[in-house]
């Protein structure tokens, strides 16, 4: 996803590959659109379009502090060719400028189910910046026979900041830590350039890793420049 599609600093473009995120300021049902394309679709510092554009679209509902959305993009492996995912959470304020969110998030890849799984998260945000941490509960890691995906904890520190002439810059670090000993845990991060012209949003972005290992070593999780435009309703 591109997005940090759940960031509490009220920009959740990953774009590529997030999520996005909707709640609301009074107790009434809201609605909210999103779609979007990128000229590669990372997540966690990884390709999900073997470096290829990607289409991607989320639908979100919001009800005071509940929330619920779903977002999908096409994808470049296994069996299937796309990415479907429901998210679920609560989000509110507390003392001045913090805010928290906790939420429930599965993926799905439709024609190829044993690459689905689900993680439950937790945020905590202040101003411009926000720390999130997934704890995947369902592992598709025996199914898909990848043993680095049975079991994984992922933390992200993400902050957005305003500059001249209406760009932003974002910038954020993550990561992976899989519950096999042994498995080729890594780190990833980020950073944008963002700009809203003509009703819609543009990014430009490089991602990259620290992934040295023989089994991850691959042009799919090597630096990555994305340009992303969206634009929500």
């Amino acid at each position: 996803m591109k997005l940090n599609k759940l960031a509490l600093i009220g920009s959740t473009l990953l774009l590529a590959g997030n999520l996005a995120s909707a709640t609301a300021s009074a107790d009434e049902l809201e609605f909210s659109a999103n779609v979007g394309m990128t000229t590669d679709y990372v997540w966690r510092g990884n390709s999900q379009t073997n470096n290829d554009m990607a289409v991607q679209g989320g639908f979100d509902a919001s009800y005071g502090m509940f929330y619920a959305g779903t977002w999908g993009s096409n994808v470049s492996f296994g069996a299937s060719e796309m990415e479907w995912d429901l998210y679920a959470g609560v989000s509110d304020t507390f003392a001045e400028d913090f805010t928290w969110d906790v939420g429930i998030l599965g993926y799905k890849y439709p024609g190829d189910t044993q690459h689905d799984f689900t993680e439950l998260y937790a945020g905590v945000g202040y101003k411009w910046v926000s720390l999130y941490v997934y704890e995947q509960i369902s592992d598709p890691g025996a199914a898909s026979g990848d043993a680095n995906r049975e079991g994984m904890t992922y933390w992200q520190l993400s902050g957005e900041v305003e500059l001249m002439e209406g760009f932003g810059l974002n910038a954020s670090y993550g990561s992976t830590n899989y519950d096999l000993a042994g498995a080729d845990d890594y780190e990833d991060w980020k950073i944008g350039i963002t700009k809203t012209f003509g009703g819609f949003d543009f990014e430009l972005a490089y991602t990259d890793t620290d992934s040295l290992t023989a089994a991850n070593q691959s042009k799919l999780n090597e630096g990555h420049a994305m340009l992303m435009v969206s634009k929500s309703f």
